[in-house]
């Protein structure tokens, strides 16, 4: 049981790592343009029109 809380708390801690760097650079470019994802063309069904607020979510 000790392995797998021990995994999970891992795994949470990647994901966590991953969503606050892609915030910082989704903050530092909220077009979308430096990391290859355009946000006309990503946030076409939603209410945003860049990665500004989701961003700042994310970075949190």
């Amino acid at each position: 049981m000790k392995v797998l809380t021990r995994c999970l708390i891992f795994l949470q801690a990647c994901v966590g790592i991953g969503a606050f760097f892609g915030g910082m650079l989704a903050l530092s470019d909220p077009s979308g343009i430096k990391f290859g994802m355009p946000a006309a063309q990503a946030l076409k069904n939603s209410p945003f029109s860049s990665f500004l607020i989701p961003a700042y979510f994310y970075s949190q």
